[in-house]
């Protein structure tokens, strides 16, 4: 795998392999941003983990996503987001 430091190109297929080699640390969940927040949503949808969105009645993001424990943990700690539902995936082995 390359990664162009110039223009980008490559950094979607690395998102995508760390993605599959953390499977096993994955969880899904739906979080509501509010309207000031939309910062946070830019930035998940920039690593590509939206799974589904819209926009709810009042404005607020309502997102589906797959992230890392961690990743939804620091996701919640941040003004604005809310945890709406969460199913963790199962552990898997990657060897």
């Amino acid at each position: 795998m390359w990664i162009s430091a110039h223009t980008g190109a490559g950094i979607e297929l690395l998102y995508q392999a760390l993605a599959e080699q953390l499977s096993g640390m994955m969880t899904h969940a739906k979080i509501q941003i509010d309207v000031k927040s939309a910062y946070i949503r830019s930035e998940i949808h920039n690593i590509g983990y939206i799974h589904n969105e819209k926009v709810d009645d009042f404005g607020q993001w309502v997102l589906e996503i797959n992230v890392t424990h961690h990743y939804l943990s620091k996701l919640l700690s941040l003004k604005g987001v809310t945890l709406l539902w969460e199913q963790k995936t199962q552990q898997i082995s990657l060897i």
